[in-house]
Order: structure tokens, then C-alpha cells, then sequence
């Protein structure tokens, strides 16, 4: 964004691509378009290029483990990850990441609740134990 000149945080509705394609697009809603967004595609394609970058940046520091977990790394991984992160760690509402995430479905969005058994124990600690107690 800095080297865009733009505000570091994006306003409400921007609609400036941090990432732009410099080839006109061949098909699509944007064919002959420079400078737009890039598609999912590209996107993916980017970020599967930096993750082996690093992993082999990272073995011929001598970090074979890391590369081997960055290997592993995949666009789809990592989204996943921020979905999850989102759901469960922050405690977005569903209905806000179902959004940002572009599901059509909150079943599917429902698919990233992930509870720890130490969540689950918790939960328990306060469930009353008799709840039938005073009643005849």
C-alpha cells in the first residue's frame, strides 16, 4: 500500500487492487483490461511461488524441517487456517466470515468450528449437574 501511495489501512469500500495483472486479460468480465484485478488463479499461482521460494530459501540455510512444512503449505491451506483462526480464535460471527470467506452457505462456513477438548471441559465446569433438582 506504501508503495501505491494509498493509506495504510483500506477505507470502507476501496476498491483499489493491491495486486494487478500488466498482460490485458484474455477472457472473462475483464478481457482486454490492464492493470485489474489479478483472478483466484493468479492469486494462487503467486502465492504457491513464494511458499517454495521460502522453502528453498530456508533448506539451503540448512533448515530442512521448516522447508519440509513449507512444502507442505499450499493458498488453500492457509485460507483454511485464516478461516479457522477467524472462527474460532477471534470470534468473528459466522455470518461475518461466511461473507468475507464467499461462501453461499453457512453450512459451510460451519465446516472451520473446531472446539479443543480443553474447550469442551470448560464448558462443562458450569452445566448445572442436577437439572431436574426442584422439580416435581
Amino acid at each position: 500500500r506504501r508503495f501505491l501511495n494509498l493509506s495504510e489501512l483500506p477505507s470502507y469500500k476501496e476498491q483499489t487492487p493491491l495486486f494487478v495483472r500488466h498482460r490485458a486479460a484474455g477472457r472473462g468480465r475483464e478481457v482486454g483490461l490492464v492493470n485489474a484485478n489479478l483472478g483466484i488463479r493468479q492469486v494462487r499461482d503467486d502465492v504457491q511461488k513464494i511458499i517454495d521460494l521460502a522453502a528453498n530459501s530456508a533448506e539451503q540455510d540448512g533448515m530442512i524441517q521448516d522447508a519440509i512444512s513449507m512444502r507442505q503449505l499450499s493458498a488453500h491451506s492457509i485460507r483454511h487456517t485464516g478461516i479457522t483462526h477467524d472462527i474460532n480464535l477471534h470470534g468473528r460471527p459466522l455470518s461475518h466470515v461466511q461473507a468475507d470467506a464467499g461462501h453461499e452457505s453457512i453450512d459451510t462456513t460451519s465446516q472451520y468450528l473446531h472446539t479443543t477438548q480443553a474447550e469442551r471441559h470448560q464448558s462443562k465446569v458450569n452445566k448445572p449437574l442436577d437439572n431436574l433438582a426442584g422439580i416435581e
